[in-house]
């Protein structure tokens, strides 16, 4: 018989094992020896550096606490160390805090807190946290970014073109990508009620299967740092769906105090993203279509010093040859360098294009350009910004 004991320990063992190869994978991220992509602090107020070394004694203790915990030996110390250690180094650099890294981070809180008095309380926790992952990811991709844009391109693996005449002749097919985003939220409000539950599972299974296929090796070769988290998901998921005796939600929420701080944290925190005050990464918006992109534009002359990093440059022709300027896509630099896309949070994106305004000798000629995409509308907003503004502001 599958106990909830039982389940809670490989559900931490997964989890934890998942979290240790997503680091091996942005290893960069953690240790920054060779790193190009500029750090940015997590208050701008507290920007400090540790350097290789301190970051590379805080990696290697959160590897040594996470095997702890993956071989069930001292799970709560192990734990309180690891968040200990992820929350310096997220503190020096807040592309540290990944949308995995939050998530995985706060599961594994919940499950260290794991006795026999605790076992439904823990269980209702995790699964709590899993649907309103879910519901608020579905919501996220509600918008036309999504469904014209994202969603096709996912699709595009499997030898569905969505430029072909019969798409451009019948944009109403576009709409039918509405489906995605209310299958995903569907399935998070199934995970909420008994009766419905395995059948969330079920539906969860299934759509990390295609998000597999279709950015995996298999498919696009997309943001590996994903692959492992999703794989982990639906071993969750079937781990749960293993479970023989049922969980009701409603009376688990009236016992720890952690449960009503997930409901805050994953439940209601998210919603203030759509007026910008809680990251993207924190609100479940994976995928959703609408994330910013940022390009730093500088002087052609300066193009050596930039290749000598290793950043990939394009060059930009302008009216008059004599301004054509050199430009650097951040999210490529990002995914190239850390294996991760960079913090997705408008109050960082001129803090990303300060740090790089400081290595340019020519800053009267460079720039960063913001595109923001609208949540609501099919429309995007630019934002240009001179490298002699952001020198001198104090951001």
């Amino acid at each position: 018989m599958i106990t909830q004991d039982y389940i809670l320990k490989r559900l931490s063992t997964v989890i934890a094992l998942s979290f240790l190869i997503e680091m091996v994978i942005s290893w960069k991220l953690w240790v920054p020896i060779n790193r190009t992509f500029p750090m940015v602090s997590t208050f701008k107020g507290l920007d400090f550096s540790l350097y290789v070394i301190g970051d590379s004694i805080l990696t290697a203790a959160i590897f040594i606490v996470l095997l702890g915990i993956i071989l069930q030996k001292l799970v709560k110390l192990c734990t309180i160390a690891l968040l200990c250690c992820l929350s310096i180094l997220i503190l020096e650099d807040i592309t540290r805090l990944q949308a995995w890294v939050y998530t995985q981070g706060i599961l594994l809180l919940i499950l260290s807190q794991n006795k026999k008095s605790r076992t439904k309380s823990i269980l209702t926790g995790v699964l709590l946290l899993t649907a309103l992952v879910y519901i608020w990811s579905g919501i996220q991709k509600m918008n036309l970014g999504f469904i014209t844009q994202t969603f096709p391109w996912m699709l595009s693996t499997f030898g569905l073109d969505v430029q072909s005449g019969l798409y451009q002749s019948y944009p109403i097919i576009y709409y039918l990508f509405f489906l995605a985003p209310l299958y995903e939220l569907t399935l998070g409000v199934f995970l909420l009620f008994s009766r419905t539950r395995k059948i969330g599972f079920i539906m969860g299974i299934l759509m990390h299967i295609f998000i597999l296929v279709s950015l995996g090796p298999t498919g696009h070769h997309w943001n590996i740092i994903i692959w492992p988290w999703n794989i982990s998901l639906i071993v969750v998921l079937l781990l749960f769906y293993r479970l023989i005796e049922p969980i009701n939600l409603f009376k688990g929420l009236q016992y720890p105090t952690i449960n009503w701080i997930i409901i805050l944290l994953f439940g209601a925190m998210p919603a203030l993203n759509f007026i910008g005050y809680w990251g993207k990464p924190l609100s479940g918006s994976l995928y959703s279509g609408t994330d910013s992109t940022i390009y730093f534009y500088y002087d052609i002359k300066e193009a050596p010093a930039f290749e000598r990093l290793k950043i990939e440059t394009t060059t930009t022709p302008e009216s008059n040859p004599k301004d054509e300027v050199s430009k650097i896509a951040f999210m490529h630099w990002s995914m190239s360098d850390i294996q991760i896309p960079y913090y997705q949070s408008t109050h960082y994106f001129k803090r990303y294009g300060k740090k790089m305004c400081a290595l340019s000798k020519f800053p009267e000629a460079s720039r960063i350009e913001i595109t923001s995409r609208s949540k609501f509308k099919n429309m995007t907003t630019i934002t240009n910004c001179s490298c002699l503004e952001l020198l001198e502001s104090i951001q």
